[in-house]
């Protein structure tokens, strides 16, 4: 974990304590425990788990049935909205009009199968309706006989019903060799957008089978539960979380320390999706901007590495005015981020623009895009990874420590009119920076198993300059004056 300066340090030094970034280090996540939902043995299932972000409920239960578990299915109010519940085996349609094709599915080869077996008991009041769906497929599109297009049966759900067995024909069968099988259930018509939909609705659902078939549902039986894996999400940093297909994760592939954020561009049912975060916090609805500043912050730096092919990347940097605990925009500034193949550093100096304003905001937000989403399209696959958010000062120093130590580091000659060399004491691997007396990075160095490194500050006016230095035995920091 990184760590502040100590006050004795930076009285050192001459320097005031000055504005902290809330884990710009992406150190600190929090754990959000998600909810149980049935295992069928394959990756591709979907259902309407919005609901559980909005009241802490679901549309998808387990429940106990006359033949062990059994799945339960309804609609339910949330975000002020009756909410219609499904379950899939498979993912929802891609936006294609009305072509309406599921994504993946389970294995399924047999085109003799005729028709599904499911145990049944559902209640749909006040004429509602819900559906039992079932779409073979070849090589992702719709093939053989079906009642709902090709390669699709739909049979509607109405009424109430006791646990039964149903047995729904296909009339005939199928006659196609498919390599893949959805199925659906659902408790309100989510296809025909039966809007509003009843509240109340349910379908419960056990021993999924079909006919005349040698394939198998996986987890048809819903005897298998368990907790989808717990979001870590980073603290002081506004994320979209979504338990499947998220936009963002945590990675310990970082530039320093153990963990670093990530923000892909994917694919989530059918349409792109930029990965997005901001440092801040929401409170409800509105977004508040925690990186405090002061008459000392004149810059500050982040660490990227970006893997992309005809894609960019943003950062966006804005600045508040805080009134009464309203914030009011007063500069905006974006960076394009270009693809690389290691961790570069944007480091930002914003004193000048501040100072044009004839205005000293007091608060500063960051935004980060795995897209750029205006002039071109956002590229799938695209992944930007963020990390070692710092604040500087006029003076160069940076609050971001882990291990800060101004000991064992050894700098000869210091002063010097050109050349220094820094003295380990052991042999070391790492990296350094050197940043000039206006607090800019004019360098970043890697050396490996050396005990001496030797820097060169010709061509530099004379002045004081900082060398901080990250191995495998902590950070150590160093002032060297040039003649």
């Amino acid at each position: 974990m990184k760590n502040s300066l100590l006050l004795t340090l930076f009285c050192a030094f001459g320097i005031s304590s000055i504005a902290q970034i809330a884990n710009g280090d992406f150190e600190n996540w929090n754990k959000l425990i998600l909810f149980e939902h049935p295992v069928t043995g394959t990756e591709t299932m979907s259902s309407n788990y919005e609901t559980f972000f909005a009241n802490g409920e679901l549309n998808v239960n387990e429940i106990e049935g006359p033949d062990g578990q059994a799945l339960r299915i309804e609609n339910i109010v949330a975000n002020s909205e009756v909410m219609p519940g499904y379950f899939i085996f498979g993912n929802v349609p891609a936006p294609e009009g009305e072509s309406l094709i599921f994504g993946d599915g389970f294995a399924a080869q047999d085109p003799g199968v005729n028709g599904i077996s499911l145990d049944l008991h559902y209640d749909f009041p006040n004429g509602s309706e819900g559906f039992i769906i079932v779409q073979f497929k070849e090589n992702g599109a719709p093939v053989g006989n079906g009642n709902f297009g090709q390669g699709t049966f739909m049979f509607p759900l109405s009424g109430s019903q006791d646990w039964t067995t149903e047995t729904f024909s296909f009339n005939g069968p199928l006659n196609a060799s498919p390599d893949q099988c959805v199925i659906g259930i659902a408790s309100g018509d989510v296809i025909g957008s039966d809007a509003p939909f009843e509240e109340g609705a349910f379908v419960e659902v056990d021993n999924i089978t079909l006919q005349n078939s040698i394939d198998e549902v996986p987890g048809g039986d819903f005897e298998s539960w368990s907790f989808v894996p717990p979001i870590f999400y980073p603290t002081d940093c506004v994320v979209d979380i979504k338990p499947f297909e998220r936009t963002f994760d945590r990675t310990d592939a970082s530039f320093e320390g153990m963990y670093a954020l990530v923000l892909k561009t994917i694919d989530r049912e059918g349409s792109v999706d930029v990965g997005n975060a901001k440092m801040g916090q929401m409170d409800g609805e509105n977004f508040i901007p925690t990186i405090e500043l002061d008459e000392n912050s004149s810059s500050v730096s982040f660490m990227y590495h970006y893997s992309a092919g005809n894609d960019q990347a943003e950062a966006t940097f804005v600045f508040y005015n805080e009134n009464n605990g309203e914030f009011m925009p007063v500069l905006q500034r974006t960076f394009q981020l270009e693809p690389n193949f290691e961790f570069n550093m944007i480091d930002y100096d914003f004193s000048e623009e501040l100072s044009q304003l004839q205005t000293m905001p007091t608060h500063m937000s960051i935004e980060f895009n795995s897209s750029k989403e205006t002039d071109n399209t956002p590229q799938v696959g695209s992944v930007l990874l963020i990390d070692d958010i710092q604040m500087g000062t006029a003076l160069g120093l940076f609050q971001s420590f882990k291990n800060p130590s101004y000991l064992s580091v050894n700098a000869f000659p210091n002063p010097t009119i050109g050349r220094v060399s820094f003295d380990f004491g052991t042999n070391r691997s790492g990296y350094y920076r050197v940043f000039n007396q206006q607090g800019t990075q004019i360098g970043i160095h890697q050396f490996s198993s050396t005990k001496i490194i030797t820097h060169s500050l010709l061509g530099q006016p004379a002045g004081k300059y900082f060398f901080k230095f990250y191995h495998n035995a902590g950070i150590q920091s160093v002032r060297v004056v040039k003649l």
